[in-house]
């Protein structure tokens, strides 16, 4: 759609507002979910941290001579306002005329840039990563946009409504894409928009770039547990259990237990009576990635009436009043 069909004609997408009995399966799919995708030449740009532009749509054209953006400016709102209404209301409008000199307004209201945050896009389906990664970014002090997970009513870890999916087309989807789960997500505000999927190394990016440097021992601990197998496969179990109601794998219980021992007995050396934690003398990433884990556990066995071993409840009683600390914090 050029600027000419755009002058002289309205467009629009009339909504559906047929009964779900004139709608084919294709249509009902995903409770009638519809996904919008827009395609636009960027010729404007701003800084990170929204306060200089440049570019067609401003007045300086190069980044070199970028000026100061406008916000919350009722002279200059207004101008472009009425810029806008020309272009609205004009069947042969001149591009140039109107908007070749630039505007460097941004907020047409605020007086002041808001600043952008980074989003986390959550997993969902009972999954304890969430509370990990939120956990560690109420730690570090950040403000984050939170993305809850989408309500499709789809369940991707039942066999059965996998093995039914089907495209707009009526094709049964293939299996290699049906059997991907949503992946959680964390994306940050620099240049890039840099993203980093999954638990583990979502933690690490942001210990990386936010977290000061600390004991180089308890860092490589908390290395070392956030990639434990072991846990990964507890946390996938337990996600299940929690689901389906299924029975506990006592097996893998049992390790747990050995490896929260095994790190209480490393961090209470040489501390006397001070909390243990998971990695070392301090809470750390690794905390807030196997306490939620840990807390289901004993959840779970509470439930059905069974004993939580004495290194798991020693583990729960250190650390709960930091993660209570953090979990009564305002959401962003």
């Amino acid at each position: 759609m050029g600027l000419d069909t755009n002058s002289r004609y309205l467009h629009g997408i009339q909504p559906d507002k047929r009964i779900q009995a004139e709608l084919s399966d294709a249509e009902k799919a995903f409770d009638g979910l519809r996904i919008s995708v827009t395609f636009r030449n960027i010729g404007t740009f701003i800084t990170s941290d929204s306060k200089k532009i440049w570019g067609q749509g401003a007045t300086s054209k190069r980044m070199e001579g970028a000026t100061l953006t406008i916000n919350g400016d009722a002279c200059a709102s207004e101008e472009l306002i009425k810029a806008f209404g020309t272009e609205n209301q004009s069947t042969s409008f001149d591009w140039h005329k109107t908007y070749g000199k630039g505007f460097d307004v941004l907020h047409l209201k605020t007086p002041l840039p808001e600043l952008d945050k980074p989003i986390l896009f959550l997993r969902g389906n009972h999954s304890t990563d969430d509370q990990a990664v939120t956990l560690y970014l109420k730690h570090l002090g950040m403000e984050t946009d939170i993305v809850e997970e989408p309500r499709i009513g789809l369940d991707l870890d039942s066999p059965k409504q996998l093995a039914t999916m089907i495209d707009a087309q009526s094709t049964q989807v293939p299996w290699t894409i049906r059997q991907k789960t949503r992946r959680l997500a964390y994306r940050d505000v620099d240049a890039l928009h840099s993203q980093v999927t999954g638990v583990a190394p979502i933690l690490l990016y942001l210990y990386m770039r936010y977290k000061e440097a600390s004991d180089t021992s308890q860092m490589a601990k908390e290395i070392e547990i956030l990639n434990s197998p072991l846990l990964y496969r507890v946390k996938e179990h337990l996600r299940l259990v929690v689901k389906e109601n299924e029975t506990l794998d006592e097996l893998l219980v049992q390790e747990v237990d050995e490896l929260i021992a095994d790190c209480m007995l490393l961090s209470k050396l040489g501390t006397g009576d001070k909390p243990a934690f998971a990695a070392g003398p301090a809470f750390g990433l690794a905390d807030c990635y196997l306490f939620p884990i840990v807390e289901r556990l004993a959840e779970h066995k509470k439930q059905k009436g069974e004993e939580v071993s004495t290194s798991m409840k020693g583990y729960l009683d250190d650390v709960r009043p930091m993660i209570e600390l953090l979990r009564g914090q305002k959401e962003d």
